[in-house]
């Protein structure tokens, strides 16, 4: 067919039907000479299939006359090829109707040239399709007018290429509308030019979507009006890169509204410069979110300023770092309120230096934790300010540590209240250094515990002041120990009053050393129970005075062990009254030794009853003094026993009265020896009646001296057994009275 059209005159081409035009084919129509072309009417060329339309060459296209193109419906448009429609004049271009427009192929609109692309019109770009926006090159893009720009959707703005973008004027981007910016996707809004991202107004930031805001570099965001960075969504905020948020300047950062700032993420924080966390303002810090605030660097916390630090809430003091924490100066610290210090965690109190710790008043130190107070060390408890310790609750300062509350001074721990000690347990109480034990006043021992007490080393209680010692309850004395006791110096021992005295244990008694018990008063003597005075040991006994020896009442004489009693010594003997020996147990007064009898009163022995002077040891009775054998009474003779009578001296027999005599039984006349027996005086033998005398052997019989003979009555001859009759001296019988010698049995 090609090569009849060739051959066709231009009046033939201009003959042809619709119907035949419409059958030619590509290169049917691209054989049409210029002439040819020429002699085609407006309807012959629309009567073109897009098959046909698809063979004009760039030369042809020149020819068709501007109203055959203009009639091309957009089917036939968008079959022309791309050097056909880059061979449109721009007038053509420009009068291309909206369909028409929106037929153009991307391979077409990328034909365009520049003069093309800047013909097309505010009417006409709203047609092209997606791809055909894609295709415009940056130069196309410099070459269309504003107003047809301006007209472009967001869609078709989002279609856009990265370099079409850039190729924007400020003018332009200024104009974008919100349905554009709002197509803005992240590749073109990272892509925009400084100048263009500065000719954005405050109310044009706004539109942009968060992907779009994510992409901004931070030499973009400084590119950015201050005005315009305020005017951002907290989303779109939260949306910046750490490295875009890192370009806001100062100004900026202080500009920031609260939700703003609450909309930060913690890498934005993190990557905040100490010169932007220093603009943060009091009243922007409180809407920090604490993921935030725990990304926060020590370096970053330093920056912040006092006002800003104080002004943070508990929960975000509490999600701050061990090392954010650290950082705090201590004017900050000393400006945190009691509601922060008590939001802090036991990791963050532990982490604060000794110097941010002595920055910390009363009210706050009384606002820790307990876990808080649980985590201090010996050094930063040491820096405490002594109003903050007195402060502290009685349930903080047990939270201590044993070594923490080793650390307090011994002024912080005379300044303890009675509830704080109560409070402190005993394994604090046992780390606590003597000084710091030494340091408890009168006052406030009677606030320890037993568990306390009982917790003291024996370094521990030699420390106590004799106040502190003396100001203990007998509740308190129980609850100590054997060893503890032991070591009390005699001055604290000595300040121990009756009551504490007698709530030693037997134990504890026994323990104490001559010392200790020579430092007691004779009331606290006098105040030891029977038991207690049963359990002292003879050592300790040695220290009693005389003084409180006199004090001893009968029940504490009768629970003296023979031990003990035998460990009395003669001055302490010796100032026992007639009161006390009574109640002398039977083996306490075996016990006595001769020497201790000597000591004994004349008036304390006289009180002894019989059983008890039946009990003396032999060395023991014969200790007693002729004068004081002659003072006992009737009933004391009558306890004599045969074995201790065997121990009186010549002399002690010899003081025995007339009136004494009767009281001797039998057994203990005939245990006496005969150098005894002469030693009883005339009257004595004359006060025997005449049972005693039968009881006496015929050996005592035989010594009797002729007075003592003569002394006899007539019914102690008569009481004689013929034995002893006969073996009668010739002195003896010659002693004997008439009324004797009738008084003989045939």
């Amino acid at each position: 067919m090609a090569s009849i059209i060739t051959q066709m005159t231009t009046a033939q081409v201009a003959a042809l039907t619709t119907a035949q035009l419409a059958a030619l084919k590509a290169t049917d129509v691209t054989a049409l000479s210029i002439a040819q072309i020429g002699a085609l009417s407006s309807a012959q060329i629309k009567a073109l299939a897009p098959a046909g339309i698809m063979g004009f060459t760039a030369t042809q296209i020149a020819a068709v006359p501007s109203a055959a193109l203009l009639a091309l419906a957009p089917n036939q448009i968008a079959a022309l090829s791309t050097v056909a429609v880059a061979a449109l004049s721009t007038a053509e271009i420009a009068n291309l109707s909206a369909a028409q427009v929106g037929a153009l192929t991307s391979a077409q609109v990328a034909a365009l040239t520049t003069a093309e692309a800047g013909a097309l019109s505010s009417t006409q770009v709203p047609s092209l399709s997606s791809a055909a926006v894609a295709a415009l090159s940056s130069a196309d893009v410099i070459a269309m007018t504003s107003t047809a720009i301006a007209a472009l959707s967001g869609i078709q703005i989002g279609a856009l290429s990265t370099a079409a973008i850039t190729a924007l004027t400020t003018a332009e981007v200024a104009a974008l509308k919100p349905a554009q910016l709002a197509g803005l996707k992240a590749s073109q809004a990272g892509v925009l030019t400084a100048a263009e991202l500065g000719a954005l107004s405050s109310a044009q930031l706004p539109l942009l979507s968060t992907a779009a805001i994510a992409a901004l570099s931070s030499a973009q965001i400084g590119a950015l009006q201050s005005s315009a960075v305020g005017a951002f969504a907290p989303a779109q905020l939260a949306a910046l890169s750490s490295a875009a948020v890192a370009g806001l300047t100062t100004a900026e950062i202080a500009a920031l509204t609260a939700a703003q700032v609450n909309g930060l993420k913690s890498t934005q924080v993190g990557a905040l410069t100490a010169a932007q966390v220093a603009a943060l303002s009091p009243a922007q810090t409180p809407a920090l979110n604490t993921a935030a605030i725990a990304a926060l660097s020590s370096a970053q916390i330093a920056a912040l300023q006092t006002g800003a630090v104080a002004a943070l809430t508990s929960d975000q003091l509490a999600a701050l770092s061990t090392a954010a924490l650290a950082s705090l100066t201590t004017a900050e610290v000393a400006a945190l309120t009691p509601a922060q210090v008590a939001a802090l965690k036991g990791s963050q109190a532990g982490a604060f230096t000794a110097a941010q710790l002595a920055a910390l008043g009363a009210s706050q130190a009384a606002a820790l934790g307990t876990g808080a107070v649980a985590a201090l060390t010996s050094v930063q408890v040491a820096a405490l300010q002594a109003s903050a310790v007195a402060a502290l609750a009685p349930e903080q300062l047990a939270a201590m540590t044993p070594a923490a509350v080793a650390a307090l001074t011994t002024a912080e721990v005379a300044g303890l209240s009675g509830a704080q000690i109560t409070g402190l347990k005993a394994t604090q109480i046992a780390g606590m250094s003597a000084a710091q034990i030494a340091a408890f006043t009168a006052s406030q021992v009677p606030s320890l515990s037993g568990a306390a007490l009982g917790a003291l080393s024996t370094a521990q209680v030699t420390s106590l002041t004799t106040a502190a010692i003396a100001a203990l309850s007998p509740a308190q004395v129980t609850s100590l120990k054997a060893t503890q006791i032991a070591v009390l110096t005699p001055a604290q021992f000595a300040a121990l009053s009756p009551a504490d005295i007698a709530a030693l244990t037997t134990a504890e008694i026994s323990g104490l050393t001559p010392a200790q018990l020579g430092a007691l008063t004779t009331a606290e003597v006098v105040a030891l129970s029977p038991a207690q005075i049963g359990a002292l040991n003879t050592t300790a006994m040695g220290a009693l005075t005389a003084a409180e020896v006199t004090a001893f009442t009968p029940a504490q004489i009768a629970a003296l062990k023979p031990v003990q009693v035998s460990a009395l010594t003669a001055t302490q003997i010796g100032a026992l009254g007639a009161s006390q020996t009574p109640a002398f147990t039977l083996p306490g007064v075996a016990a006595l030794s001769a020497a201790q009898i000597a000591a004994l009163p004349s008036t304390a022995l006289a009180a002894f009853a019989p059983e008890q002077i039946g009990a003396l040891s032999t060395a023991g009775l014969a200790a007693l003094t002729t004068a004081e054998v002659a003072a006992l009474t009737a009933a004391q003779i009558s306890g004599f026993k045969p074995t201790q009578v065997a121990g009186l001296s010549a002399a002690q027999v010899g003081a025995i009265t007339a009136a004494q005599v009767p009281a001797l039984s039998s057994t203990v006349l005939s245990a006496l020896s005969t150098a005894q027996i002469t030693s009883l005086t005339p009257a004595a033998i004359n006060a025997l009646s005449p049972a005693q005398v039968a009881g006496l052997k015929g050996t005592q019989i035989a010594v009797l001296t002729p007075a003592q003979f003569a002394a006899l009555t007539p019914a102690d001859i008569a009481a004689l057994t013929t034995a002893e009759i006969a073996g009668l001296t010739q002195a003896q019988v010659a002693a004997l009275t008439t009324a004797e010698v009738t008084a003989l049995t045939p």
